[in-house]
């Protein structure tokens, strides 16, 4: 949990300053980038955002493609067609890997649009990634929605959702923000302010953890998997579908199907319930 409470500082910052933005913006300028990259089958990529969603499919071709929309609001369209030229987008590609970055404009404290400056920025990215690869992606004010069975999906954001609609082995966080997801297998799915709903598809689940502290955990698992389950909360009900569990009202243990890898569940304000996928 410490993790998430450095984290969680972190974004009340943020959400402290987004009290104080301007309405002054009145002119918008929008700018789409579309570039494709060869990726070798087991390659790589990153995304590295600051303001905007991110949003993942696979297909069959091993090629990356990319679609960036930068939008810039400003008091005045000059003035936001010069920060949009300001703002950029960086591609950094080899045959196995491809880094994506954006460049904000540095700027004073006192410059930005929260305190008066009137001037917002936005990137979005929507990508088509060859199946398998594996993907690290973040952004700090943007969801990140993701369909990728069979890919290895580092998914990260401080104010927003985190999606997941298929993974071979998964890891996630947000601060503000619930966390759904599917996976073959889970490393760490992590949120401060937000509840947890996911399904753990594999019978022979790897080591893994689910963690949140204002919120309630629900995962699901094959009524055949095997592993041991480790179950804890400080306010809040824990309920299973699988038999086998001791231990106190907020906290349980037990082999499920005769035991295996652990899977950790943890709350601190909320429920927590393990159920078997029908």
């Amino acid at each position: 949990m410490k993790r998430l409470t450095g984290i969680a500082a972190l974004a009340g910052m943020f959400l402290a300053l987004a009290a104080f933005q301007s309405p002054a913006q009145a002119a918008q300028a929008t700018e789409t980038i579309q570039k494709s990259f060869p990726l070798a089958q087991g390659g790589s990529f990153s995304i590295d955002n600051v303001n905007g969603a991110i949003t993942v499919q696979v297909w069959d071709k091993n090629e990356l493609q990319v679609t960036a929309v930068k939008t810039v609001k400003a008091s005045s369209e000059s003035q936001a067609k010069e920060e949009l030229a300001k703002l950029k987008v960086i591609f950094d590609a080899s045959e196995k890997s491809v880094k994506i970055t954006t460049d904000y404009p540095k700027e004073s404290f006192w410059s930005f649009g929260w305190l008066g400056g009137g001037t917002s920025r936005n990137v979005t990215f929507t990508v088509l990634a060859p199946k398998g690869a594996k993907m690290d992606l973040q952004s700090v004010n943007g969801s990140v929605d993701v369909g990728a069975p069979g890919s290895d999906v580092t998914a990260e954001t401080v104010n927003g959702a985190v999606t997941i609609h298929g993974a071979a082995i998964l890891s996630a966080t947000s601060v503000n923000g619930k966390i759904v997801f599917e996976a073959d297998n889970l490393r760490s799915i992590e949120t401060t302010n937000g509840s947890i709903e996911g399904a753990v598809r594999s019978e022979k689940p790897s080591p893994g953890s689910a963690e949140t502290v204002n919120g309630s955990a629900t995962l699901r698992f094959s009524p055949k998997a095997a592993f041991h389950l480790e179950v804890e909360n400080v306010n809040g009900s824990i309920t299973s579908d699988f038999g086998g569990l001791e231990g106190t009202a907020h906290s349980k243990e037990g082999d499920v199907n005769g035991g295996g890898a652990t899977i950790k569940i943890e709350t601190v304000n909320g429920s927590v319930t393990v159920l078997a996928a029908k």
